[in-house]
């Protein structure tokens, strides 16, 4: 199988398709502890994790929190130990927020553990061993999905926990009849691969999703705890990989990209999502006439190399190519330049 060893926690905003196994992830501080702390809009496919999750509330083997948007898991395993201190989290997803979450031909063949001793607590923990917890009124729903793990501790397991909103599960099988989500199965192999449909084959006598064989990585990390940070004398650009509260009304030292893909600064306290990017300003506020002369230099790649520095344009009437750098004197050749501090379109004159 192809393998990559996953030791990072990050959010995802788009598409993540491999085959990866976890390594062993603690986290005591934060809640949702899980390989993607966060999803927004996304989709996940083809990801197998194995070792160990250990967390506090709506930790998970997959997936901590599914935000906004549409997302969707499909054709994933999970044969992670979770190990969760608090309770509502999840063997493949720990909290879906109250949005649109499904999860398709997904399997669960890890171990959900509640490690609290009864002599501390008479509270049992609750579980879900796909989908841990949905909020009202999102749309949870799981699909031709298998439970064939283990469920040790002070524990309440379901396929699915809810709040509220809209609670579908459909075609879906467990290895045990301590709850009563789904439908309880002694099949295996080829047997089950027939109940759970075209999603799922078999693989050493055993059904499990079908996956799509990639790239092999091992002993690699993925992502990074801290998101990368680029410096300079007057503007930072800031990345995000969870949610961030900024700014509040009449802060004009941040600028983030909004609507119109425009630069904005914050009316009233607000939040950045994860994978996202705004501006801190140093010594300058919006609306300064040394904005202008700030230019993004994405070198000869899509990844930003750094912020940069123009002449002041508007004092000499010079001319500047978008990489800030002074011509001499009007160009001739065809393209956008910067002039008086604006893009300036110049037709080839050939």
């Amino acid at each position: 199988m192809k393998k990559a060893i996953f030791i990072c926690l990050f959010a995802l905003i788009g598409v993540a398709q491999s085959t990866w196994a976890t390594d062993n992830i603690t986290d005591m501080s934060n809640e949702g502890t899980a390989p993607f702390r966060y999803i927004q809009d996304a989709t996940i496919s083809h990801v197998k994790t194995t070792g160990q999750v250990v967390g506090k509330k709506h930790c998970a083997g997959l997936v901590g929190f599914a935000l906004s948007g549409t997302n969707a898991i499909s054709n994933c395993e999970v044969a992670a130990e979770i190990y969760c201190y608090s309770s509502y989290f999840g063997g493949i997803l720990g909290h879906g927020k109250a949005f649109k979450t499904t999860i398709t031909d997904c399997l669960f063949s890890g171990t959900v553990i509640n490690p609290i001793p009864s002599t501390m607590s008479t509270t049992y923990t609750d579980a879900g061993v796909i989908y841990g917890w949905g909020d009202d009124p999102g749309e949870h729903t799981i699909v031709n999905c298998m439970s064939d793990g283990n469920y040790l501790g002070r524990v309440h397991v379901d396929l699915l926990k809810i709040n509220g909103g809209t609670q579908t599960v459909t075609n879906c099988y467990r290895n045990t009849d301590d709850y009563s989500q789904g439908t309880q199965t002694s099949a295996t192999g080829s047997d089950l691969v027939f109940l759970l449909g075209n999603g799922w084959e078999e693989r050493d006598d055993k059904a499990v999703p079908k996956m799509t064989e990639l790239e092999v990585f091992e002993n690699m990390c993925i992502g990074a705890n801290t998101p990368m940070t680029v410096t300079t004398e007057f503007v930072d650009f800031i990345g995000t990989f969870n949610p961030v509260s900024i700014g509040k009304e009449g802060d004009n030292t941040m600028l983030y990209l909004g609507a119109a893909n425009k630069l904005y600064w914050p009316n009233a306290e607000m939040t950045i999502g994860c994978q996202r990017a705004y501006f801190q300003l140093n010594g300058l506020t919006a609306g300064d006439p040394a904005l202008s002369r700030i230019v993004l230099n994405f070198g000869d790649s899509d990844e930003t190399t750094g912020i940069m520095t123009t002449n002041d344009t508007n004092s000499d009437g010079a001319w500047y190519d978008l990489q800030g750098r002074r011509l001499n004197g009007q160009p001739t050749q065809g393209g956008i330049y910067i002039h008086h501090g604006r893009k300036t379109v110049i037709n080839d004159r050939r």
